[in-house]
């Protein structure tokens, strides 16, 4: 261990060794590129930090091809810089079409199974009439939706959605599609 110690003010890089309860041991080597500057923040989910850029990249090939082939007016790079885990595209109707991986791991619901229904299907008793009604008169408006809504897990588990559902138009100003943007989180409600 006495050859890693160096200068961390000179560090240009980070060799992570991990051991698993087999004994089993795997290093990760995290770079530094193209700097001259030394090392200033130690990235321990560094690894999950490129799979998350990696994710965010194939999320938005996917869209870029939708986006193509339905002719949308809209810029997706803003669009995906609003926080989200999980991503929703459903056609005017609201019939998913697309979901990612996020939305998986985030609900329990494969995509299979989310494909051609309608997101109402991760809802449940809790979740709030007036909540519905509010996403609706926005949509139908042509607006974009921002909230929380109580969803269900396949679990039957509750959670709490904070969703952006942003309509999506094509060039000719018709109505193609929505997507809606999705992270886990707490209301003050839960907080208490």
């Amino acid at each position: 261990m006495g050859r890693y110690r160096e200068d961390l003010r000179n560090m240009m890089g980070l060799d992570l060794f991990l051991a698993n309860p087999q004994n089993h041991t795997t290093c990760y080597s995290f770079e530094k590129k193209a700097s001259r500057h030394p090392l200033s923040v130690w990235d321990w989910a560094g690894s999950t930090f490129w799979r998350t850029e990696e994710i965010a990249t194939t999320d938005r090939q996917v869209l870029l091809e939708y986006a193509e082939l339905f002719g949308w007016k809209v810029d997706l790079d803003e669009l995906l810089s609003i926080p989200h885990e999980a991503l929703v595209l459903t056609d005017a109707d609201q019939t998913i079409q697309w979901v990612n991986g996020g939305f998986e791991t985030m609900t329990g619901f494969e995509a299979d199974y989310a494909l051609g229904r309608s997101p109402k299907f991760l809802q449940g008793p809790s979740t709030k009439t007036a909540t519905r009604q509010d996403i609706r008169t926005k949509l139908s408006n042509g607006e974009v939706y921002v909230g929380e809504i109580t969803n269900y897990r396949k679990s039957q588990e509750s959670y709490i959605c904070k969703v952006t559902i942003t309509p999506i138009f094509n060039q000719e100003d018709q109505l193609s599609h929505f997507l809606a943007l999705e992270m886990e989180g707490r209301s003050q409600a839960h907080l208490n």
